[in-house]
């Protein structure tokens, strides 16, 4: 998954995987986002830090941390900040209007309310900071170059700030065929074959018509009374998930 949200485990930063859509949208609509939010464009910055927060650049490390990782997913994350009031409005309309030759994949608004966050799908054969100068050109407005590290966590808003979202953005992958995370790209022999298959879908998507997605959300409302895995239960419900469903 391309989606993860941060957790600390102690003192350090580890990921999650978002899973679906429909857990994306409660995270944001939780009571506690909510209050945080209200706070916030309040004047309360310093309430800030208690949003979700998020990386839409990297997978984690193999322990499940965020720190160092070098694991490019297949999207980017940017960061657009200190719009103009006045143009906040042009430029979300721009956005949306290049959302197909972007590779749009989702669009908020931003904690302060002053600029927006935006995840676009990776151009496989540049760098992240050329992905993102790419998309600033695009777009035509500069990106935050204090953000331009695939390891760079998004402060979440709330559903009412989200203005665009892809399913697919639950979908994606490791960027395969890339040697560097930043600077030069370096590519091995295999890099035009993995770049034809970013984008490919292996596995079916449905069982017998029924989409996988249904099965799994009817498998959580038997077994675990329609909640999926958390942080505490993920490992126990995951095994026994697969477990069921191996055959």
């Amino acid at each position: 998954m391309s989606v993860h949200m941060i957790y600390y485990k102690d003192g350090v930063k580890m990921m999650r995987p978002v899973l679906t859509e429909t857990e994306y949208r409660n995270l944001r609509n939780s009571v506690r986002q909510k209050t945080v939010m209200k706070a916030v464009r309040g004047g309360d910055e310093g309430q800030k830090t208690k949003l979700l927060q998020m990386n839409y650049s990297c997978l984690p490390n193999e322990d499940g941390s965020l720190k160092g990782s070098k694991r490019m997913s297949t999207t980017v994350g940017m960061d657009i900040d200190h719009i103009a009031p006045e143009e906040m409005e042009t430029v979300k309309d721009n956005i949306l209007a290049k959302a197909a030759e972007l590779g749009l994949l989702m669009l908020e608004g931003s904690a302060r309310g002053k600029g927006y966050h935006l995840v676009f799908r990776r151009q496989p054969e540049m760098s992240q900071e050329e992905n993102l100068k790419w998309a600033s050109e695009l777009l035509g407005v500069p990106y935050d170059e204090g953000a331009k590290d695939i390891t760079r966590v998004f402060f979440t808003t709330t559903e009412k700030e989200l203005l665009f979202l892809s399913p697919q953005i639950f979908e994606i992958e490791e960027v395969q065929g890339v040697s560097k995370v930043s600077g030069e790209v370096q590519e091995d022999d295999s890099t035009d074959t993995n770049r034809s298959t970013l984008t490919a879908q292996p596995y079916p998507q449905d069982y017998h018509g029924i989409p996988f997605k249904d099965i799994i959300a009817k498998y959580w409302e038997v077994n675990n009374h329609g909640f999926e895995p958390t942080i505490g239960d993920r490992d126990t419900l995951t095994y026994q998930l697969a477990c069921d469903l191996r055959h």
